[in-house]
């Protein structure tokens, strides 16, 4: 069995087509890859196939891809995948499925009173606003950035972020709620808003 211990030996062992370092992606990342996909779909069999068919992308993308981040990459992968099955059963109409509901709670930030997934059709203004989210978060404290990319990436409920922080649904609320506050200031500076 091999063991993987940083971004370098993961891409290298993809490189090399070393079969067994899908196994080890599974052991190490396969729970967290599950649990994002399953936010989303609120299935575990979806989620299950979501991250095997996670595996398959990555398998296939690496070479010629070179991630910075294997991580980062594999669960962009996960969620991306299960927002298209989420997409393909058609639950992701306005005010329907945990995407758009949680989505709501930021879309106050953004211009025009357009629903959020209208304002991210266009892949500059959707730029504009990763590169400008980006720059928020690297600002905020670390436990912070976690809470909300935890609800707002990955559509972790309030309760599963308190549980796995080991505070109180109330005091996730209002990190979440503060937090949301600073964004919209921070974008408002930028001139996004």
């Amino acid at each position: 069995m091999i063991t993987i211990t940083d971004n370098e030996t993961i891409i290298s062992i993809f490189n090399k087509r070393d079969e067994r370092v899908l196994e080890q992606i599974s052991d190490n990342y396969g729970y967290t890859c599950r649990r994002v996909a399953g936010s989303i779909l609120e299935n575990e069999e979806e989620a299950k196939e979501c991250f095997n068919d996670a595996l398959l992308s990555v398998w296939n993308s690496i070479p010629p891809a070179q991630p910075d981040n294997f991580y980062g990459y594999l669960l962009k992968t996960v969620r991306n995948i299960a927002l298209n099955v989420l997409k393909g059963k058609k639950r992701l109409k306005r005010g329907e499925g945990k995407e758009g509901l949680v989505l709501d709670e930021i879309a106050e930030f953004l211009p025009s009173g357009e629903n959020i997934e209208a304002q991210l059709e266009t892949k500059e203004r959707e730029n504009e606003i990763k590169e400008a989210l980006t720059a928020f978060l690297r600002k905020q404290k670390q436990d912070h950035r976690d809470i909300f990319i935890l609800r707002y990436w990955c559509f972790s409920t309030t309760a599963e972020i308190a549980e796995e922080f080991g505070i109180t649904e109330n005091h996730v609320n209002v990190i979440l709620s503060r937090l949301r506050k600073k964004l919209g200031d921070f974008l408002e500076k930028e001139g996004l808003m």
